[in-house]
């Protein structure tokens, strides 16, 4: 019986944060509950993704990649996206940090 190959988790090397260009934006906005917007202090926000297929693509591929990352060696493992292009005035610094469960607070690093 053949057994099927074992997957290599990539390395951080492996995957880096891909240059979005113009093929995606980000929006924020916040919601003053009457389908208005409002300054980003405090209250419910919307984020809204543009893009086109090229940058939907590149951030799939990097998303793809990212999840085939083995980060149990590095409890802060993150990446910067710095070059988001923001829709408005805001400037948008989007940080994308790999755990087990959708969670900030550093100190429950669950892979």
């Amino acid at each position: 019986m053949k057994s099927s190959p074992k997957k290599t988790a990539k390395k951080s090397s492996d995957v880096r944060v891909p240059d979005l260009g113009k093929d995606i934006g980000i929006l924020l906005c916040g919601s003053d509950g009457d389908g208005g917007h409002r300054g980003l202090t405090e209250g419910d926000y919307l984020m809204v993704l543009c893009g086109n297929s090229k940058g939907f693509k590149k951030l799939g591929q990097y998303m793809i990649k990212l999840s085939e990352l083995d980060t149990s060696d590095d409890p802060s493992f993150h990446h910067h996206f710095f070059g988001i292009r923001s829709l408005s005035d805001t400037k948008i610094e989007l940080m994308v940090k790999k755990n087990k469960s959708a969670h900030y607070d550093y100190t429950l690093d669950e892979r």
